[in-house]
């Protein structure tokens, strides 16, 4: 599978998207869907690291839809405020943000992109006000098969 999905760190705060080589829109709202089964087993916000250093094809489709359907997701578990950094997001995905940030910021104000996994770290850190990463290497702690 083109996207993974795991817990980042072993108390369950963070879930890594990891994207490798070429994936499609339904690669996405399948990631969507095996994150909101994660959801269902914890009561506190979750924040969202997506790495995209080994995504080497970013696939133009539908993204309003998958933002809606993550922030109804967000929403329908008392989820906010939840944080999504992107690191080494390619510029189209730099762009629909700030395409979407112009007709839905609600759903754009806690998306950020950094370009290593220690700065997702100490973003989310002063987001939260706490440590947050376990995991500075980028490598998933906990298996989603786990939960």
């Amino acid at each position: 599978m083109p996207i993974t999905t795991s817990w980042d760190n072993a108390d369950r705060t963070i879930i890594r998207y990891l994207l490798d080589g070429r994936w499609t829109i339904q690669d996405v709202f399948q990631a969507v869907e095996q994150v909101n089964g994660m959801l269902k087993d914890v009561s506190y916000p979750v924040d969202f690291i997506g790495e995209y250093t080994l995504s080497s094809y970013f696939v133009v489709g539908d993204f309003t839809s998958v933002f809606r359907r993550l922030e109804t997701i967000l929403v329908k578990q008392n989820r906010f405020p939840s944080y999504a950094v992107a690191i080494n997001a390619p510029a189209f995905a730099r762009n629909i943000v700030k395409i979407m940030d112009r007709i839905a910021p609600d759903i754009t104000s806690n998306i950020f992109f950094v370009s290593s996994n220690e700065e997702a770290c100490a973003l989310l850190a002063k987001k939260r006000d706490r440590e947050v990463c376990n995991n500075v290497t980028g490598q998933p702690q906990v298996d989603a098969a786990a939960s």
